[in-house]
């Protein structure tokens, strides 16, 4: 199969990874890279897997237009999937992200994972730029824990932080792709995370 260069929008008002200064608000910047399946109306996977970067914005910012490499897709209409980031690994419609115990305290977004539902939309190539009308879902929550240095009454700098919860947050989490909306499915799990 031929593989060229092939593209689709966002509306820059889904979600998205990168933590503004104001710890809350996220945003889409440029050189984000989204991940992308498509099936066909037999339900087969003509594309897995497969990266996209943010190559630039609509000029009201209202549209984020992403490309990459895509084997050429027939004439029709696709459902699409997207996740962020890369899966560290894939098995069918499995994608497992690898959420470490030891952590080092600055917010990190390649743990913020993101899953869309499917959408459905037409064949992508480089000039028929479909836009995908899905709003990624986050999968994890962050945790902001600040110690001012002109109100650390420990005596000494903190090094090490360790936080046990009621249930497991760290370890393999499983999303399907079928059903991103669920709850995820985790593995090799601790409740404890330490920050170093």
């Amino acid at each position: 199969q031929i593989v060229s260069e092939a593209g689709f929008v966002l509306p820059t008002d889904g979600t998205r990874a990168l933590l503004d200064e104001d710890g809350v608000t996220t945003n889409w910047e440029i050189g984000d890279q989204l991940y992308l399946w498509a099936e066909n109306a037999k339900g087969e996977f003509v594309a897995e897997n497969v990266k996209f970067m943010l190559r630039y914005f609509s000029p009201e910012y209202s549209e984020a237009y992403f490309s990459g490499d895509l084997a050429e897709m027939a004439e029709g209409e696709y459902s699409y999937t997207l996740a962020y980031p890369a899966p560290a690994a894939v098995n069918g419609r499995q994608l497992t992200y690898k959420l470490p115990a030891i952590q080092n305290g600055i917010y990190d977004d390649s743990y913020d994972v993101m899953v869309a539902s499917s959408v459905k939309a037409p064949q992508l190539t480089g000039e028929n730029r479909a836009v995908l009308n899905c709003v990624l879902k986050h999968q994890m929550h962050a945790l902001k824990i600040t110690l001012p240095q002109s109100s650390n009454h420990f005596g000494k700098s903190v090094e090490t932080i360790t936080l046990t919860f009621p249930c497991a947050v760290v370890g393999d989490m499983i999303i399907d792709l079928d059903n991103p909306n669920a709850q995820p499915t985790y593995v090799n799990t601790s409740n404890t995370i330490t920050l170093s």
